[in-house]
């Protein structure tokens, strides 16, 4: 790999960081409301359930064909940056742009063409995610990787906890459907800003001929497999509820849009507060341990909104939720880096990152079919409680304990600079 000067990467990072708060709006318009505005477009519509799982199965499907041409795609291109600009400008026109537009088009399946815009954005997008995947360890070098992932985890959520006050305020204050419309469309602006500081990251230019002088075979590495199992089993059944959660909050509960910005906040500054100290946390306890805890955190999310009748107690689950899982998807990234062999790290981080879209593919569909053809929501809900409990105790169970390499045991993330 070709190293970049010091004050080069230092920029980059800081670039990084500033792209990622600009993107803090758009992200919480697009995590905490995707849905909500599909079903306040028309709240009526007969096969809403079959739509909201279309939206997020659909997309995760998309979204992992896409990563599957990013190498293909980058082919093209001798520098990462100028591979990213094309499939990270259309898939967020697309995406905020696109969809900020559907209530003012004459057609009858606004509905329809919401949730085909929002897959068809997917495509895109994640070919941007397999390129900047690969683009980070040249942008800031491997050294200081984990370090900026960590970082950027902690920036995420700080920013999207403020922007959910903001959205919330927003929303609440103009009427339907415009208020969706004007926020989608400000998600656009601030992603424009975004993809206009990604495009100052320096990183050199690649050689198509280069191959890797190391090919492991991933599955072959016992550890990983044993890894690869808990973190389909813990991504499955949290995305499981996917389809459920908004669905129940507005249908269920008569969540307002002022209620869902508030748990949106809860659930974000759970995961800030957390992703504070857990550096001190892993040195304390260890990474195996806290993923144990943080996987058994995030099934009251689940069983409260599946057992109240009212919003307020499901504030502990959103706390709870928040703060394991946030913490878990760190503190997996971490587990990696420990048991694999430090020369195939990119080998392995990217069947890792296959394994999660796999999960985000396969957990919304399996919810939507839950609740369309087996039981009501509330029971469903109760289910994917009792199936992260399962992904609880695999993680205290399954032991994912290196091989002897005595290079390939990480130092723990420190998440605060």
């Amino acid at each position: 790999m070709q190293e970049m000067s010091l004050d080069t990467r230092r920029n980059n990072t800081r670039l990084l960081y500033i792209e990622l708060a600009w993107m803090a709006f758009a992200f919480a318009m697009e995590w905490y409301y995707l849905q909500v505005y599909l079903i306040r477009l028309n709240p009526d519509h007969p096969a809403l359930e079959t739509l909201l799982g279309l939206l997020v199965s659909g997309r995760a499907l998309m979204l992992a064909i896409g990563s599957g041409l990013a190498n293909r795609w980058q082919s093209r291109f001798t520098n990462a940056i100028r591979a990213l600009s094309g499939p990270i400008l259309v898939a967020r026109t697309l995406l905020y742009l696109g969809i900020a537009l559907v209530p003012s088009i004459p057609i009858s399946f606004k509905s329809e063409l919401l949730v085909f815009m929002a897959i068809c954005s997917a495509v895109p997008h994640g070919i941007a995610q397999g390129v900047f995947v690969g683009m980070m360890p040249y942008a800031v070098g491997k050294d200081q990787l984990a370090q900026v992932v960590s970082n950027r985890s902690v920036l995420m959520n700080a920013t999207i906890l403020v922007c959910m006050v903001v959205a919330g305020q927003l929303l609440e204050g103009l009427p339907r459907p415009v208020n969706y419309q004007v926020g989608f469309g400000l998600a656009f602006a601030v992603s424009a800003l975004s993809w206009w500081n990604i495009r100052r990251v320096v990183v050199p230019d690649m050689n198509p001929q280069h191959e890797a002088s190391h090919q492991t075979r991933v599955w072959s590495y016992a550890p990983f497999r044993r890894f690869a199992v808990i973190t389909v089993a813990l991504n499955t059944s949290v995305f499981m509820a996917g389809p459920l959660v908004q669905l129940q909050l507005v249908k269920g509960l008569n969540a307002s849009d002022a209620w869902i910005s508030a748990l949106g906040v809860f659930e974000m500054a759970a995961g800030a507060g957390l992703m504070l100290i857990m550096s001190r946390l892993i040195r304390r306890f260890g990474t195996r341990r806290l993923i144990i805890v943080t996987t058994f955190a995030t099934l009251f999310q689940a069983v409260i909104l599946g057992l109240t009748p009212t919003i307020p107690p499901y504030i502990i689950g959103v706390l709870l939720f928040g703060a394991g899982w946030f913490a878990v998807n760190v503190l997996l990234y971490n587990r990696l880096v420990e048991i694999v062999p430090p020369d195939n790290v990119r080998q392995f981080a990217a069947t890792y990152q296959m394994l999660i879209n796999f999960s985000l593919f396969a957990g919304p569909l399996m919810g939507t079919l839950l609740i369309e053809y087996v039981m009501p929501v509330t029971s469903a809900l109760l289910l994917i409680g009792a199936l992260r409990f399962v992904a609880g105790m695999l993680t205290w169970l399954i032991r994912t304990d290196p091989e002897s390499l005595p290079t390939a045991t990480a130092k723990p993330i420190n998440v605060v600079s």
